[in-house]
């Protein structure tokens, strides 16, 4: 088993029908944590419930910003990412630098979706917020086979035009 599916299997195996184990601190640490692969580095634990969120929100920094965080209830999703896509607040391109958004697709399996999202650091790696549960620094290839392969690197807006655009985007 390759190191992607091997991540499929631990999130399933303490996800679905075990899902409190993904995302609830303490129980997260005690049965999850101890079975993660040694070259991803857990930077942080499931936030407590109420101030939890997605890759989408972490990647684009609207994590930190409480009003977008009440609103979304802790979740953006991938027709939002096409919305700024569209709107041009979130740019392609070929050469991504440290603080780029790098966009995750899976078209065999979810159509044009995007299915994971994170920051690119200096060093080359990733750090993403792994659905409901840890903020990981990863290898960009070293997530869940469910994420797919395709990769999107994109420059954002600043995060006040963003959350804007979040604000405005829930209204209509």
């Amino acid at each position: 088993m390759n190191l992607r599916q091997r991540l499929t299997a631990i999130i399933q195996k303490t996800g679905t029908g075990r899902m409190r184990r993904w995302y609830t601190p303490g129980l997260f640490e005690k049965y999850v944590l101890p079975v993660m692969p040694t070259r991803l580095t857990v930077l942080a634990g499931p936030p407590p419930s109420g101030r939890n969120y997605n890759c989408f929100l972490f990647a684009l920094g609207l994590h930190r910003q409480p009003a977008v965080l009440k609103i979304s209830k802790g979740f953006i999703f991938s027709d939002f990412i096409h919305k700024l896509l569209d709107d041009r607040l979130l740019t392609p391109t070929r050469h991504p630098a440290p603080d780029d958004i790098i966009l995750y697709q899976y078209p065999g399996q979810f159509g044009d979706e995007f299915t994971h999202a994170g920051i690119v650091q200096e060093s080359g790696k990733v750090i993403s917020k792994w659905s409901w549960g840890p903020l990981v620094l990863h290898d960009k290839f070293d997530v869940s086979d469910s994420y797919g392969s395709r990769l999107i690197y994109v420059k954002a807006a600043s995060r006040s035009r963003l959350a804007r655009a979040y604000r405005k985007y829930y209204e209509s």
